[in-house]
């Protein structure tokens, strides 16, 4: 069993939507886009096939054959056709669903660009852990934040957070065991549970929802990246 040390922060692991960043120029849901084209489709059934649908699970990655991509449009070719798209029309459907799906951007949340500036003054090492789809880089650049960070991505590695299998990959890549880092993120079940089976020290933003229902030895919450940022400081201060 992995050691479990309160305040011993010598890493740092980041969820990256929601946590470093938010939506900038937003588009419309995969169901509401379903919908305008005149099909069946509700927020359930999205819920269904979109990646989230999988959290926790083992997926192909960008390198396995078939690739993620692959199985990912198989997804959306089954929401397509679930919707009523006639089977000639799925491809065509499932290109306009991946083409809206890259069609949106991302900003910096307040407080990332400080606190981000801080890990890199103090040489915390720092990386970022993300359910995602795609290269994290264009998304970094479009919040402003630095692009060379080490990012460890579910379609990369295969696995999606709560998995430990993700959390025990970010561990690797900052060579740190993993009652040393501290991974912060802003969901209750992907972030705070994940790492906390996975041995990490497990910090809940809670971008002003109502606070977990926890002790404080489990799990900190923070506000916000201010108040991360403030908890590093405490524990990397000169």
């Amino acid at each position: 069993m992995s050691e479990y040390i309160r305040g011993r922060v010598r890493g740092l692991s980041l969820d990256f939507f929601d946590t470093l960043v938010t939506v900038d120029c937003d588009r419309p849901s995969m169901a509401a886009l379903l919908q305008s084209l005149g099909f069946r489709c509700t927020d359930v059934m999205e819920s269904i096939w979109n990646t989230h649908g999988f959290d926790g699970q083992e997926t192909p990655s960008h390198f396995s054959e078939p690739n993620y991509l692959s199985w990912r449009r198989a997804n959306l070719a089954q929401l397509a056709s679930c919707s009523g798209v006639p089977m000639h029309l799925i491809d065509e459907v499932v290109e306009k669903l991946e083409d809206n799906d890259l069609s949106w951007t991302v900003k910096a949340k307040p407080g990332a660009v400080e606190l981000i500036d801080f890990t890199i003054a103090r040489r915390i090492p720092t990386v970022i852990c993300s359910n995602w789809d795609y290269d994290l880089g264009d998304y970094l650049r479009q919040a402003g934040l630095p692009d060379s960070f080490p990012c460890v991505i579910s379609s990369f590695v295969g696995v999606r957070k709560p998995a430990t299998r993700i959390f025990d990959e970010a561990a690797r890549q900052l060579q740190l065991p993993s009652h040393a880092i501290l991974h912060v993120g802003d969901s209750a079940e992907a972030d705070v549970v994940g790492s906390l089976r996975a041995g990490m020290q497990a910090g809940y933003l809670s971008n002003g929802q109502s606070t977990l229902t926890l002790p404080s030895s489990l799990v900190v919450v923070f506000p916000s990246l201010y108040s991360v940022l403030d908890y590093l400081q405490s524990r990397f201060s000169c």
